[in-house]
């Protein structure tokens, strides 16, 4: 398994994998700005990781591993953790849903501190253009 930064070439592999969730609303990778860890194997994205980087701190979303492997899931985090501290960044957020144990053992064993009922609100705003009537 290689981990690596992703290219705009895994771009639709990226959206597919996100988009095969259910968890995740319909999205494209192109619209995430920020770096994206993938995890491949013989030519096949398994996994990635977004991160929302602002200044020193960064927030990770769209964490995906197909079919399911902790393994994999830890080692991305890890490469994610490693280019993120490379660049600068300090300080680490992430959403992690109660029912999802293997991310929390993970995110734990990392030495993440995980906040007992913390919900994130989320939102994608129009982009303003008066097709969108919000001129």
């Amino acid at each position: 398994m290689e981990y690596r930064v992703a290219t705009i070439a895994d771009y639709p592999a990226i959206t597919g994998l996100i988009n095969s969730t259910g968890y995740y609303g319909p999205m494209a990778a192109t619209d995430l700005d920020g770096p994206i860890i993938v995890a491949e194997h013989e030519g096949e994205l398994k996994g990635c990781l977004w991160a929302m980087v602002c200044g020193r701190h960064a927030f990770l979303d769209y964490f995906v591993v197909k079919p399911s492997n902790g393994r994999v899931a830890f080692m991305l985090a890890l490469a994610m953790e490693k280019l993120l501290r490379e660049n600068g960044v300090k300080f680490l957020r992430g959403n992690i849903r109660s029912d999802n144990k293997p991310a929390r053992r993970i995110a734990k064993s990392m030495g993440a501190v995980i906040m007992p009922d913390y919900d994130l609100a989320y939102k994608r705003l129009p982009d303003g253009n008066a097709e969108d009537g919000n001129d």
